[in-house]
Protein backbone atom coordinates (compact mmCIF):
# COMPACT_ATOMS: atom_id res chain seq x y z
CA UNK A 1 0.00 0.00 0.00
CA UNK A 2 1.85 3.04 -1.18
CA UNK A 3 -0.33 5.95 -0.09
CA UNK A 4 -0.64 4.81 3.53
CA UNK A 5 2.25 4.42 5.91
CA UNK A 6 1.48 2.54 9.11
CA UNK A 7 3.50 1.30 12.05
CA UNK A 8 1.80 -2.07 11.78
CA UNK A 9 1.04 -4.64 9.11
CA UNK A 10 -2.39 -4.58 7.53
CA UNK A 11 -4.24 -7.89 7.58
CA UNK A 12 -4.79 -9.67 4.30
CA UNK A 13 -8.35 -8.38 3.83
CA UNK A 14 -7.22 -4.76 3.96
CA UNK A 15 -4.19 -5.50 1.79
CA UNK A 16 -6.53 -6.94 -0.86
CA UNK A 17 -8.71 -3.81 -0.70
CA UNK A 18 -5.66 -1.60 -1.10
CA UNK A 19 -4.29 -3.69 -3.95
CA UNK A 20 -7.61 -3.44 -5.77
CA UNK A 21 -7.41 0.34 -5.70
CA UNK A 22 -9.54 1.00 -2.62
CA UNK A 23 -6.84 2.95 -0.75
CA UNK A 24 -9.40 5.58 0.26
CA UNK A 25 -11.58 2.96 1.90
CA UNK A 26 -8.60 1.48 3.74
CA UNK A 27 -7.61 4.96 4.91
CA UNK A 28 -11.15 5.54 6.12
CA UNK A 29 -11.12 2.24 8.05
CA UNK A 30 -7.78 3.14 9.66
CA UNK A 31 -9.01 6.60 10.62
CA UNK A 32 -12.19 5.12 12.12
CA UNK A 33 -10.03 2.66 14.07
CA UNK A 34 -7.87 5.49 15.41
CA UNK A 35 -10.84 7.64 16.38
CA UNK A 36 -12.84 4.81 17.94
CA UNK A 37 -9.85 3.39 19.79
CA UNK A 38 -8.88 6.79 21.21
CA UNK A 39 -12.43 7.14 22.55
CA UNK A 40 -12.52 3.58 23.88
CA UNK A 41 -9.16 4.00 25.61
CA UNK A 42 -10.60 7.05 27.35
CA UNK A 43 -13.61 4.96 28.42
CA UNK A 44 -11.24 2.18 29.55
CA UNK A 45 -9.28 4.69 31.63
CA UNK A 46 -12.55 6.02 33.16
CA UNK A 47 -13.69 2.48 34.00
CA UNK A 48 -10.33 1.77 35.59
CA UNK A 49 -10.58 4.95 37.69
CA UNK A 50 -14.09 3.98 38.75
CA UNK A 51 -12.81 0.49 39.64
CA UNK A 52 -15.48 -0.99 37.39
CA UNK A 53 -13.98 -4.30 36.32
CA UNK A 54 -16.92 -5.21 34.09
CA UNK A 55 -16.55 -2.02 32.07
CA UNK A 56 -12.77 -2.45 31.95
CA UNK A 57 -13.29 -5.92 30.51
CA UNK A 58 -15.92 -4.71 28.00
CA UNK A 59 -13.78 -1.84 26.70
CA UNK A 60 -10.67 -4.03 26.45
CA UNK A 61 -12.72 -6.57 24.50
CA UNK A 62 -13.99 -3.91 22.06
CA UNK A 63 -10.53 -2.45 21.50
CA UNK A 64 -9.09 -5.95 20.99
CA UNK A 65 -11.64 -6.71 18.28
CA UNK A 66 -10.96 -3.49 16.40
CA UNK A 67 -7.21 -3.93 16.70
CA UNK A 68 -7.41 -7.44 15.26
CA UNK A 69 -9.42 -6.15 12.29
CA UNK A 70 -6.71 -3.67 11.30
CA UNK A 71 -3.69 -5.79 12.16
CA UNK A 72 -2.64 -3.95 15.34
CA UNK A 73 -1.63 -7.23 16.94
CA UNK A 74 0.42 -5.89 19.86
CA UNK A 75 -2.49 -3.73 21.01
CA UNK A 76 -4.88 -6.66 20.57
CA UNK A 77 -2.66 -8.87 22.76
CA UNK A 78 -2.47 -6.26 25.51
CA UNK A 79 -6.23 -5.83 25.46
CA UNK A 80 -6.71 -9.60 25.54
CA UNK A 81 -4.64 -9.68 28.70
CA UNK A 82 -6.63 -6.84 30.27
CA UNK A 83 -9.89 -8.54 29.29
CA UNK A 84 -8.76 -11.86 30.74
CA UNK A 85 -7.42 -10.41 33.98
CA UNK A 86 -10.16 -7.84 34.67
CA UNK A 87 -12.59 -10.27 36.32
CA UNK A 88 -10.03 -11.58 38.83
CA UNK A 89 -7.60 -8.72 39.48
CA UNK A 90 -8.26 -5.43 41.23
CA UNK A 91 -8.44 -2.53 38.79
CA UNK A 92 -5.41 -0.86 40.36
CA UNK A 93 -3.38 -3.92 39.36
CA UNK A 94 -4.36 -3.41 35.71
CA UNK A 95 -2.98 0.15 35.59
CA UNK A 96 0.33 -0.94 34.07
CA UNK A 97 -1.37 -2.91 31.29
CA UNK A 98 -3.68 0.00 30.48
CA UNK A 99 -0.67 2.35 30.34
CA UNK A 100 1.04 -0.10 27.98
CA UNK A 101 -2.07 -0.22 25.77
CA UNK A 102 -2.21 3.59 25.66
CA UNK A 103 1.49 3.79 24.79
CA UNK A 104 1.16 1.08 22.16
CA UNK A 105 -1.77 2.89 20.57
CA UNK A 106 0.17 6.17 20.56
CA UNK A 107 3.03 4.38 18.84
CA UNK A 108 0.65 2.91 16.25
CA UNK A 109 -0.72 6.35 15.47
CA UNK A 110 2.69 7.85 14.73
CA UNK A 111 3.10 7.99 10.97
Amino acid sequence: MTSVQLNWALPETLQVLAASGDDDLVLEIIEMFKSDTAHRLQLLREALSATDGARVKAQAHAIKGSAIQVGADSLAKLCQRIETEAPTRPCRDLEGLVCQAEADFASLCRV
